[in-house]
């Protein structure tokens, strides 16, 4: 919905700081196109938007992208406009992503934030403005983001998780 696609502003920003070389962007039938927003904040040399119908579109989304776009990626995140990747050492993901080379995928815990008791959207933003964490027992928080290495990732499981190639 448009009014998240705010969130996606935030979102590029943040996770440009961070390294992240390209952004894959899909948008599920906004009002107001994605890339009409996107393009003031990243070159299009650096931003793919695809349009996709339907719903629920997330799977398709993530199956068009790991078959499309993988062969040119070294390692693709698959994060909803709403969500950040926090390095807890490294401010380059490039450089956290560095250790995890023999792996096929990488899985970070999802970490879900409050309202920070706002009735209305912030000014300052998504990430000044939604500070608080919600704390749940870890045994609870069954959820996670995939970062992934395309060419040994076959397909979506879940929107949360990948199936991966066996070692060959």
């Amino acid at each position: 919905t448009n009014n998240r696609l705010l969130h996606s502003t935030g979102e590029v920003a943040f996770h440009s700081l961070l390294g992240v070389e390209h952004f894959y962007v899909y948008d599920n039938m906004s009002k107001i196109p994605v890339s009409k927003i996107l393009r003031d904040y990243v070159p299009d040399s650096r931003l793919t938007v695809r349009r996709i119908e339907g719903s629920p579109a997330q799977m398709p989304a993530y199956e068009d992208c790991l078959r499309n776009f993988g062969p040119q990626c070294r390692w693709l995140g698959f994060l909803d406009i709403d969500e950040f990747l926090v390095p807890l050492k490294d401010s380059d993901l490039r450089a956290m992503l560095s250790e995890f080379e023999e792996y096929a995928g990488l899985v970070v815990p999802w970490r879900t934030f409050s309202s920070n008791g706002h009735l209305k959207r912030p000014p300052e933003g998504v990430i000044a403005g939604y500070s608080r964490r919600i704390v749940t027992d870890i045994a609870d928080n069954i959820h996670c983001k995939s970062l992934v290495d395309p060419s040994r990732t076959i397909k979506p499981n879940t929107p949360h998780g990948f199936l991966y190639k066996a070692d060959e």
